[in-house]
């Protein structure tokens, strides 16, 4: 009896995780001002899905908020806000859009800043019909579109730069190999005592001047204090603009 008390005891420990679990389904579209409300269950479950398979591509979290209003906030504060309160993820963005204060904002964080803010014209672009048409459903699938291809692009260059540093290394070992090679071959040895090649006495300097052919000129840049990213109120950096 006992033994069997124990296996029903194990049995409810390791499925009631994955209960909670299975109750706990992720949000990305945070629709607080009911401009959903008349799309389709299929148009809802396509927008659902897209973001879905993009985070699991790019390791990432897509977001979208729609609000009534900001009440007063700055967008900025507004959004990234709701991202640290709401989205959690380290890497990620968020897309605001207020109704009254007619702003649309991108809110990023981690890796998504490098790859998405200087490009928030691409999003804007996208976005722009859609949402002149009041498609906000077509809004959303051009905004998680745009953020997949920019992630992608973003990867294609990081893989690009690898190659060009693994190709520059083997160029300098090689050279350092090839050289020790050619020093242990060569029973010639510099002398870099030039009296040893001179007859003494033999040069008589009557006149002697200073002429300067180079110049060195040292710069120092100035800082910039033009950067896009910033500190939310939690701390966390992020990055972002109007799109």
């Amino acid at each position: 009896m006992k033994k069997r008390f124990f296996v029903v005891l194990t049995v409810i420990l390791l499925v009631l995780p994955l209960c909670v679990n299975a109750q706990r389904t992720p949000q990305y579209v945070f629709d607080k001002a009911g401009l959903l409300d008349n799309i389709s269950d299929s148009e809802a479950m396509d927008i659902h899905g897209l973001i879905q398979d993009v985070n699991r591509k790019h390791d990432i979290c897509v977001a979208v908020l729609f609000v009534q209003s900001l009440d007063g906030m700055d967008e900025v504060s507004f959004a990234d806000d709701f991202y640290d309160e709401n989205v959690f993820a380290k890497d990620g963005i968020l897309l605001m859009y207020s109704v009254e204060d007619n702003i649309r904002y991108v809110s990023t964080s981690g890796k998504c800043i490098d790859a998405i803010d200087g490009n928030l014209s691409k999003i804007s672009k996208a976005i722009s019909g859609p949402f002149e048409e009041e498609n906000y459903a077509g809004a959303i699938m051009a905004y998680v579109d745009t953020v997949d291809s920019l992630m992608s692009a973003n990867k294609t260059k990081g893989l690009g730069t690898s190659i060009v540093v693994s190709v520059i290394l083997g160029f300098v070992v090689a050279f350092i190999v090839t050289g020790r090679m050619k020093s242990a071959l060569d029973g010639a040895k510099l002398n870099a005592r030039a009296e040893n090649y001179v007859k003494r006495d033999s040069l008589d300097l009557n006149v002697s001047r200073d002429l300067y052919l180079y110049r060195t000129v040292s710069r120092t840049p100035k800082a910039d204090n033009n950067s896009s990213t910033h500190k939310s109120s939690s701390g966390r950096t992020h990055g972002g603009g109007r799109v």
